[in-house]
């Protein structure tokens, strides 16, 4: 059976700078996107080099590929790096995806993800995790478990992403590894899901929920639209409700992630419950 391996990864361009390429780096950085065609064959040109150099091999060009080589990546198998939304996030996923092709033969792809970046974390929150939890849906769907191991590396990418990626892989029922930078040691996290409490979505109210995916709502307002005084809505909604500085209100990582799969999973008619309006 063939595996698919979802990726995150970044350190692969401070591991070729080491190795003398940050002329040639630089100069495809500085490339407008807009010259689509002269970046490609940068990109092309430099993946050349990196493949002629004896000395270069997959471990040794990062924690992302080192990871991926000591998972046994093989012809056959099915890779999906998800890219943070950075300006160099398009040359990471070029170079990733062509030489992974070339190392093992496998069948390549990589997705910018809109809004995964860690400089705004509102923007991470409200536009990056919905907009990550959606391409993963629509791969592991594809791609079925009768047919495909499927598995979550998070080795290599920003500790925020890898939090989310985790807990969407237990959610999922997806295998979950990760490379200790410190050894060689694969560590695995078992295709087990984890419980979530949907009866506190069910209280809260399925419009309220919807909203604050991708928005924030005033304590008050919140108070007011959920039938409670402030102190009961803390009390009552803790485990699926985090507060900022400025008492905004948003679902918690967790409950985010479980209300995007089965709103993905219901296609609209959420969950396996009716609910009433908000």
């Amino acid at each position: 059976m063939a595996y698919l391996y979802l990726s995150v990864g970044i350190s692969i361009l401070f591991r070729l700078e080491r190795f003398g390429f940050k002329d040639k780096l630089n100069s495809i950085k500085n490339i407008s996107l807009d010259h689509s065609g002269l970046f490609i064959n940068k990109v092309n040109d430099l993946t050349d080099d990196i493949l002629k150099t004896e000395e270069i091999l997959p471990h040794k060009l990062g924690a992302e590929m080192n990871s991926l080589e000591k998972l046994g990546v093989q012809k056959g198998d099915k890779l999906f790096f998800l890219i943070s939304h950075e300006p160099d996030g398009k040359l990471v996923g070029e170079l990733l995806t062509k030489l992974s092709k070339s190392y093992w033969k496998v069948d390549a792809n990589y997705i910018m993800v809109q809004g995964l970046q860690v400089k705004n974390a509102d923007k991470f929150f409200l536009i990056g995790i919905p907009n990550l939890v959606e391409h993963v849906g629509k791969i592991i769907e594809k791609y079925p478990s009768s047919n495909y191991i499927r598995m979550i590396n998070t080795t290599g990418g920003y500790k925020a992403i890898a939090f989310y990626l985790t807990m969407l892989g237990m959610l999922e029922g997806l295998q979950v590894k990760y490379l200790f930078e410190m050894s060689d040691e694969v560590i695995e996290i078992p295709a087990t899901p984890v419980y979530f409490d949907f009866e506190s979505l069910y209280r809260l109210g399925i419009n309220h929920a919807r909203h604050m995916v991708r928005h924030k709502l005033n304590e008050q307002e919140l108070a007011r639209l959920t039938g409670r005084n402030i102190k009961m809505l803390r009390q009552e909604f803790k485990d699926v409700l985090v507060w900022d500085s400025n008492k905004q209100v948003t679902l918690s990582p967790l409950a985010r992630l479980a209300y995007l799969k089965l709103e993905r999973e219901g296609s609209g008619n959420l969950f396996f419950y009716h609910f009433p309006n908000g």
